[in-house]
């Protein structure tokens, strides 16, 4: 199953209103960062670290993935204003993580190219062993095959 994190809403939109609060609205931001934001988000951590098997249920997957959501938020949140638990190496790796992360994209789509797959990279395997195709360029008798030949 396929779950296009990338593509959630929320997600943006949290980094978007944490970034708009720090430089537009600096008061508030740090006026919302108490000393409990920080323990509370590491606390919410625990579920995703410990959880065992994640379920693909949709409901599941969803909780997941807004309760890890806000749990960053809070993280982030409670760490920026805070200059004693700054790292040099951390902030670099902060400053391109963003072009990491939209790069790497493209990357995976070459490097699943290379490997026989198409430019979807996900995509393209599921159509392929529907049709009865596999990586050696060998297939089966399937109706994809029958009306292609």
């Amino acid at each position: 199953m396929l779950v296009a994190t990338h593509l959630r809403i929320d997600g943006l939109f949290a980094g978007v209103m944490l970034g708009y609060l720090y430089h537009f609205r600096n008061e508030k931001f740090v006026a919302y960062s108490r000393w409990w934001t920080g323990p509370l988000g590491f606390l919410l951590l625990l579920p995703a670290l410990f959880g065992g098997e994640v379920s693909f249920s949709p409901l599941k997957l969803s909780l997941l993935l807004t309760l890890n959501l806000a749990t960053f938020g809070l993280i982030v949140l409670w760490a920026v204003p805070r200059t004693y638990i700054r790292s040099r190496v951390l902030e670099e790796i902060g400053r391109y993580s963003y072009s990491i992360y939209l790069w790497h994209f493209v990357v995976a789509a070459m490097w699943d190219n290379q490997r026989g797959y198409t430019w979807a990279g996900f995509g393209g395997s599921g159509t392929r062993h529907a049709c009865g195709w596999h990586r050696d360029g060998a297939h089966s008798r399937s109706p994809c095959a029958a009306s292609a030949g």
